[in-house]
């Protein structure tokens, strides 16, 4: 469905949260480079991989679906769950000096 609502059929790329989480995922990568190297294993990685969960979890939520919306519910709260931890460590790196409030485009 062209309205980002999730129906037979629909690919996980018509998703309109689907193409925003997929964006968010992108910038984040690209603006945790200019962390500290020493934040480069730790609060970079953790903020990439949350990130990229919320992705992961809505396209996995998707493929599952098959006619019933159970199994997309389940994913979609789990992609939340990854949403607010990518907020957490967002204001980790904001507390830091990392982040701005305009480091992110999006």
């Amino acid at each position: 469905m062209a309205d980002g609502r999730v129906g037979v059929g629909t690919s996980v790329w018509d998703m309109l949260v689907f193409q925003k989480a997929y964006a968010v995922a992108l910038e984040t990568h690209r603006v945790v480079h200019s962390f500290p190297k020493h934040e480069q294993y730790e609060l970079a990685s953790q903020l990439r991989r949350s990130s990229k969960s919320i992705c992961a979890n809505l396209a996995e939520g998707r493929a599952r679906q098959q006619g019933s919306t159970a199994e997309f519910r389940r994913f979609a709260l789990i992609a939340l769950g990854s949403a607010d931890e990518s907020a957490l460590w967002c204001k980790f790196a904001k507390d830091l000096g990392y982040l701005t409030t305009n480091s992110l485009s999006i």
